[in-house]
C-alpha cells in the first residue's frame, strides 16, 4: 500500500535546492535591476539630447527665416557727416541686433516684423531672446520692452556676433565696420551674414551663421521689376510617413506539467524581466533608428534636390529661348532620376503690381469671399499697399512718402481684416517678388490662377489645362479675362524637384530663383526662397 502512494506522490524540493533556486534568483534579479536602471539613465540621457537637438533645430530655423528675408528699405540716416544719407533699419552690435525681418505666416502672426535678438536676463539666469512687433512703416523702433517675445536658449552666460562684409570677406563686431567708407559699403547697407556664438546651453551649441538675404523687391542691388506675377507657393504641411513598427512575435515557455510551483515562478520572474529590458530596448533602437532614418533621408533628398535645381538653372542660363510657360525636365544625379517642374513667376499674381479688380476675384474665388467683402478687402490692400503710412511725430520725416509694398506673401497679414485662414487660401498663388502692370501669364500659371482669371469656371479652367499639357498651338484663352492676362516669360522662375525617397516616400523641393545678371553677388543666379517637405508618393 505504501508503495503505491509513493509512486503517486508529487515530487518536491528540498530546503536546501529551494534555498539555492531563492539565491541564484536573488543574484540574477540584482544584475537586471542593475541592466534596468542603466538603461533607464541612458534613453533619459537620449530623451534629453533628443529635446535639445530639436530646440537647437528649431531655434536656428526662426533665425534662418528671420535673417533669411531682411528688409533692404533704406530710410534717413539724419547724418550730416559723410555717412550714408539713407539706411536701413539694422542696429548691429556685439551682443544685439535689431533689424526689419519677415516673420513666418502663422494664426495672428506673419509679414514684416521689427526684430531684436539680444540676451536678457530671466529667471534662471541669462536666455537668449528674439523680441518681435508688428511693422507699422516707421523708420525705427525702441519700444522693446513692449514687443512681445520667444525665448530661444537659456540657460546662456554670453552672447557674441559678428559680421561679415561682403566685399573684403572680413568679420567685424559691429556694422558698419569701423573705418570703412560709406561708398564701399555694399549697395544694400547691410552684412553678408551674421555669426552668432552662446556660450552656455548644455549641450553646447556650435557658432551658427546665417547668411543675410534683402527681400527682392527692396533690394537696389537687384534689378527693376518685372511685368507680371509670381507666387510663393507654400506647400501644405504633410505627414512624415514612417515605417510601420516591427510587430513582435508571442512567445510563450512550455512548463512541465510536473514541475512545482517555485520553479514555475522563478521562470515566469526571469521572464518578466527580460521582457521588460527587451521592449525597453526596442523602443529606445526603435526612435532613435527612426529619428535618423528620417533625418537622413531628408538631408539626402535636399542636396538631391539642389543638385537637380542646379543643373536645371545652369541649362537656363545658357539657353537663348528660355521657356515662357510650364516645362517637365528630367534630371539625373548620382543614380537618382528626378522631375523637375520649371515655370515662370509671372504666372501668378503680382503683390505689388495687380489692379483693385484682379485682387477682387482672387479674393472671391481663391479666398471665398463674397463679392462686395472682396471688392471692399482689394481697395484696403492697394490702399496699404500704394499709400504712404501714417507716421507718429517722433517718426524721422525721410520716412514720409514712402508707400509700403509688400515684401513678402506674409505682409498680407498686416493689412487690416486679412485673417490667417484667408491668407492660407490665396498665399500660394501671389507673389511679392514682381510688380509692373501686374498681368498674369497663363501659360505658366496654376489651375488656382486660372480659375481667378476665368471668375471661377472650372470646367474652361480644366479644358484650357488639358490642351496646355498637350502642347496645342493656339490653346482656348477666351474664358480668361483680358485685362488680367499677358503673355512672355520672365527672368524669375519657380522650380519643383521631385526626389523618390524609401518607403513610398517622396521629397517635394520648390524653389525661386532670379537669373538677372547682378541678381546675387556670389552665383550667376539669386535663390529668393526655398520650400521642403517630405509627403507620400503619388499613388502610395
Amino acid at each position: 500500500m505504501s508503495r503505491w502512494a509513493n509512486r503517486r506522490a508529487p515530487g518536491g524540493f528540498t530546503l536546501v535546492e529551494v534555498l539555492i533556486a531563492l539565491t541564484l534568483l536573488a543574484l540574477l534579479m540584482l544584475v537586471l535591476t542593475s541592466a534596468l536602471s542603466s538603461m533607464g539613465q541612458v534613453e533619459s540621457r537620449v530623451e534629453q539630447r533628443i529635446e535639445a537637438a530639436d530646440d537647437y533645430r528649431l531655434s536656428t530655423a526662426l533665425l534662418d527665416d528671420a535673417l533669411g528675408r531682411v528688409s533692404a528699405r533704406r530710410f534717413a540716416s539724419g547724418r550730416v557727416d559723410d555717412g550714408p544719407t539713407q539706411i536701413p533699419f539694422f542696429q548691429a552690435g556685439p551682443d544685439a541686433l535689431a533689424w526689419i525681418g519677415v516673420m513666418p505666416a502663422r494664426f495672428g502672426l506673419g509679414g514684416r516684423h521689427y526684430l531684436r535678438l539680444a540676451l536678457e536676463r530671466g529667471a534662471a539666469g541669462g536666455q537668449l531672446v528674439l523680441r518681435y512687433a508688428p511693422w507699422d512703416g516707421a523708420p525705427t523702433y525702441d519700444a522693446w520692452g513692449q514687443a512681445q517675445a520667444q525665448v530661444l536658449a537659456a540657460p546662456v552666460g554670453a552672447l557674441s556676433l559678428r559680421y561679415m562684409d561682403p566685399g573684403s570677406g572680413r568679420w567685424s563686431p559691429v556694422w558698419p565696420p569701423p573705418g570703412v567708407a560709406a561708398k564701399d559699403l555694399p549697395v544694400s547697407g547691410l552684412p553678408a551674414a551674421v555669426e552668432l556664438d552662446l556660450d552656455g546651453p548644455v549641450p553646447a551649441w556650435p557658432p551658427i551663421v546665417v547668411a543675410l538675404v534683402p527681400t527682392y523687391i527692396s533690394d537696389p542691388s537687384a534689378s527693376g521689376p518685372v511685368s507680371g506675377g509670381g507666387a510663393d507657393n507654400e506647400l501644405a504641411d504633410a505627414p512624415l510617413h514612417t515605417a510601420q513598427p516591427f510587430g513582435a512575435t508571442e512567445w510563450r515557455p512550455r512548463i512541465c506539467a510536473k514541475a512545482s510551483g517555485m520553479a514555475i515562478v522563478a521562470v515566469l520572474w526571469i521572464v518578466a524581466a527580460l521582457s521588460v529590458l527587451v521592449i525597453g530596448v526596442t523602443g529606445t533602437v526603435r526612435q532613435q533608428v527612426q529619428a535618423a532614418s528620417s533625418l537622413r533621408e531628408q538631408v539626402s533628398g535636399r542636396a538631391l534636390a539642389n543638385a537637380a535645381v542646379a543643373l536645371v538653372v545652369q541649362q537656363l542660363q545658357v539657353e537663348s529661348q528660355r521657356p515662357t510657360g510650364l516645362a517637365d525636365v528630367q534630371v539625373s544625379y548620382s543614380g537618382v532620376v528626378m522631375n523637375v517642374q520649371v515655370a515662370p513667376l509671372n504666372g501668378l499674381i503680382s503683390l505689388n503690381g495687380a489692379a483693385p479688380d484682379l485682387l477682387a476675384a482672387l479674393l472671391q474665388v481663391a479666398g471665398g469671399l463674397p463679392a462686395a467683402q472682396a471688392q471692399a478687402l482689394a481697395e484696403t490692400l492697394v490702399e496699404w499697399r500704394d499709400v504712404p503710412p501714417q507716421l507718429s511725430l517722433t517718426g524721422e520725416a525721410g520716412a514720409r512718402g514712402q508707400s509700403r509694398r509688400f515684401e513678402a506673401p506674409e505682409d498680407l497679414l498686416l493689412v487690416p481684416g486679412f485673417g490667417y485662414d484667408l491668407y492660407a487660401r490665396v498665399a500660394p498663388l501671389v507673389s511679392a517678388d514682381l510688380s509692373g502692370t501686374g498681368r498674369v501669364n497663363a501659360e505658366a500659371a496654376p489651375p488656382g490662377v486660372l480659375a481667378v482669371l476665368a471668375q471661377g469656371n472650372e470646367a474652361r479652367v480644366a479644358q484650357y489645362v488639358a490642351q496646355r499639357s498637350s502642347a496645342q498651338v493656339g490653346a482656348d484663352l477666351s474664358a480668361f479675362n483680358s485685362a488680367f492676362t499677358a503673355t512672355g516669360g520672365s527672368d524669375l522662375y519657380r522650380l519643383r524637384v521631385s526626389v523618390p525617397l524609401e518607403a513610398g516616400k517622396m521629397l517635394l523641393l520648390v524653389q525661386d530663383v532670379a537669373l538677372r545678371p547682378g541678381a546675387s553677388r556670389t552665383a550667376p543666379w539669386r535663390v529668393l526662397r526655398t520650400h521642403s517637405q517630405v509627403a507620400p508618393a503619388a499613388g502610395a
